[in-house]
C-alpha cells in the first residue's frame, strides 16, 4: 500500500528533519489548506477552525510537539513537502499508484464514501455497481483519484470544478451518480440536496493520517503515541461528532410499513425492561465492584487495542525502531497485566488492607519506571494501626487508577531523569504524591488543559478527595488525597 497527499488540508513543518535528541521540545510550522469545511476552513472571525486543526491542538496536549499554524493553498505546500522544506501533511490518503513516498502515521479519522443519485432512483452502495454508470466526482478530489486507479470501476469518470457543479450533473440526469462526502449535507445548497438521495458506500472507505519524511522516526512515535491516547480517551470520537456526523434526511415512514412490527416491539420493550430492573436490582447489592470491574474490563479492552496498533506500527512505518518500541509495548503488557490485577480482585468477594495495598503500589511503580531506565525512588509510610485495617474498594480503584494516570504523564511529558513517589496513610488522611526533576508547566494550565488531570479530578470528588499541583526547586510534583474512611 503507497499514498497519496489528497487537497483536504495540510500541515507542514519546517523543523529539521534529523531525528532530534529524546525528549527535546519540538515547535513545528504548521501550513494547512483551509479549503474544505468542515475539516478545516477559516470562519467569520478570521480563526483556522474545524475537525483538524482540533486534531492538531488535541495532539498538543498529549505531546512534546509544538505547532504554529500558517494558512497557504495546499498545492503552494505539498512541492515545500517534496523538497524537504516542509515536514508534516495533514489528511493523507492510501492509493497503490505513489509508493514509498513517505512515512504515515496511525489513522485519525476514518470516513466512507456517500453515493448521491436523483430521488426516486435506485440508490447505489457497492463499487459494483458503478459499471456502466457515469460517475461525476470533483476534480482533484480523492474520489477522482481513487476512480482513475481503479478505472472508474467499470464505470466512465466525469469531473467538474465543484461540488454543486457535480452534484448539479446527477440531479438534472447528465450523471448517473456523484461519488463525495456526507459532510456535503452541511454545506450544499438544500434545494439542490432536495433533488438527491444519499447513502454511504458500503466498501468504499478512506483512513487519513498524517504524512512525514522517513527519517523522521522521532516526531513519527510522539505523534502516533498522541493519536492513541486521543482514541483511547474518546477525544477523536468527540470531535468526530462535533465536526463530522452528517445531518440525516428525514424518512417519514408510513403506517403501512411498520404496523407488522409494533406489537412484538412492544412486547421486546417489556422484557427489556423487566430484564434491566433485575439486573439494577442485583447490581446495587454490591454496586462498587460492579462498577469498578466495568471500569477495568474497558481498560484492559483499550490496551489490548493499543498494544496491537503499536505492534503494527513497526511494519507500518519503514525504518522504525523496533528496539524503542517494544520497550514502549512492555510498559503497556505491565500496565495491562496490573489491569487484569485489579479486575480479579474486583470480582473477589474480599478485601484486602492497606498494608498489601502500599506493597502492590510499590510493586507496580518499581515495574513501571524500571522500564523506562529513568532513576526513581519510592516511599510507602502506613501506621501500625492502619497496616491491617481494610481499604475500601472504590478508594482502592481510585488511588490504583490515579497512581498510573500520574505515572504515565511523569514519564511521558515530564523530560525529567529522577522521579520520586511517595504514599502515606494517616489517621484521617491518605495521601499520594508523584514528583520529578523536569522543568514542569504552569499548574494553572496544566489544571485546565490536562485530560488527565480531569479525569483524576472527577474520580477523586467521589470519595471527597483533590488533586493539586506545584513547582518548585525539588521538581514538579502531582499530589492527591482523600479521607481515610477505613
Amino acid at each position: 500500500m503507497s499514498l497519496v497527499v489528497l487537497p483536504l488540508g495540510g500541515w507542514a513543518a519546517t523543523a529539521d528533519p534529523s531525528n532530534p535528541e529524546p525528549g527535546s521540545p519540538r515547535t513545528l510550522q504548521v501550513g494547512v489548506g483551509a479549503e474544505l469545511a468542515p475539516l478545516a476552513f477559516v470562519d467569520p472571525a478570521g480563526v483556522l477552525s474545524g475537525f483538524t486543526p482540533e486534531i492538531l491542538h488535541a495532539v498538543e496536549q498529549h505531546s512534546g510537539l509544538r505547532f504554529t499554524m500558517h494558512r497557504g493553498g495546499w498545492y503552494q505546500q505539498w512541492p515545500s513537502f517534496k523538497e524537504g522544506q516542509l515536514d508534516i501533511l495533514t489528511d493523507t490518503i492510501s492509493l497503490d499508484s505513489q509508493r514509498d513516498q513517505f512515512s504515515v502515521s496511525l489513522p485519525y479519522f476514518t470516513s466512507r464514501y456517500t453515493s448521491y443519485t436523483r430521488r426516486g432512483q435506485a440508490q447505489i452502495t457497492t463499487t459494483a455497481q458503478l459499471a456502466g454508470k457515469k460517475i461525476a466526482v470533483v476534480h482533484g478530489s480523492t474520489a477522482h483519484l481513487f476512480g482513475m486507479e481503479k478505472d472508474a470501476w467499470g464505470g466512465t469518470l466525469q469531473d467538474y470544478p465543484n461540488v454543486e457543479s457535480a452534484l448539479q450533473a446527477t440531479a438534472s440526469g447528465a450523471s448517473d451518480v456523484t461519488i463525495g462526502w456526507g459532510t456535503w449535507l452541511r454545506t450544499q445548497d438544500s434545494e439542490l440536496l432536495a433533488k438527491l438521495d444519499h447513502v454511504f458506500f458500503k466498501d468504499l472507505i478512506s483512513e487519513f493520517r498524517f504524512a512525514l519524511h522517513k527519517q523522521d522516526t522521532v516526531t513519527m512515535m510522539q505523534l502516533n503515541d498522541a493519536l492513541l491516547s486521543l482514541h483511547n480517551d474518546g477525544t477523536i470520537d468527540e470531535l468526530y461528532r462535533k465536526w463530522l456526523v452528517p445531518e440525516i434526511v428525514e424518512h417519514k415512514l408510513r403506517w403501512a410499513e411498520i404496523q407488522m412490527y409494533v406489537l412484538p416491539l412492544i412486547l421486546v420493550t417489556i422484557i427489556a425492561i423487566l430484564l434491566a430492573i433485575r439486573q439494577w436490582s442485583q447490581a446495587m447489592v454490591n454496586r462498587d465492584r460492579i462498577r469498578i470491574a466495568r471500569d477495568l474490563h474497558d481498560d484492559l479492552g483499550n490496551r489490548l487495542s493499543e498494544m496491537q496498533l503499536l505492534a503494527e506500527s513497526v511494519t507500518l512505518i519503514p525504518g522504525r525502531d523496533a528496539t524503542a518500541m517494544l520497550t514502549v509495548i512492555r510498559g503497556r503488557l505491565i500496565e495491562g497485566a496490573e489491569s487484569l490485577n485489579q479486575l480479579i480482585w474486583a470480582l473477589s468477594p474480599s478485601q484486602e488492607t492497606w498494608g498489601y495495598l502500599g506493597e502492590s503500589i510499590e510493586k507496580f511503580t518499581r515495574r513501571y519506571l524500571g522500564v523506562t531506565q529513568i532513576r526513581h525512588t519510592v516511599t510507602v509510610e502506613i501506621g501500625p494501626d492502619h497496616q491491617t485495617a481494610l481499604v475500601p474498594p472504590h478508594a482502592r480503584h481510585v488511588l490504583t487508577m490515579c497512581i498510573r494516570e500520574m505515572l504515565r504523564n511523569a514519564v511521558n511529558h515530564a523530560r525529567s531523569d529522577d522521579i520520586r513517589v511517595g504514599l502515606s496513610v494517616g489517621r484521617s488522611m491518605v495521601k499520594l504524591v508523584v514528583t520529578d526533576s523536569g522543568p514542569g508547566v504552569d499548574p494553572e494550565v496544566a489544571m485546565q488543559r490536562g485530560r488527565g488531570l480531569f479525569r483524576m479530578r472527577q474520580r477523586l470528588k467521589e470519595i471527597k478527595g483533590e488533586v493539586s499541583l506545584s513547582r518548585g526547586p525539588a521538581g514538579f510534583s502531582v499530589q492527591i488525597k482523600f479521607p481515610n474512611a477505613s
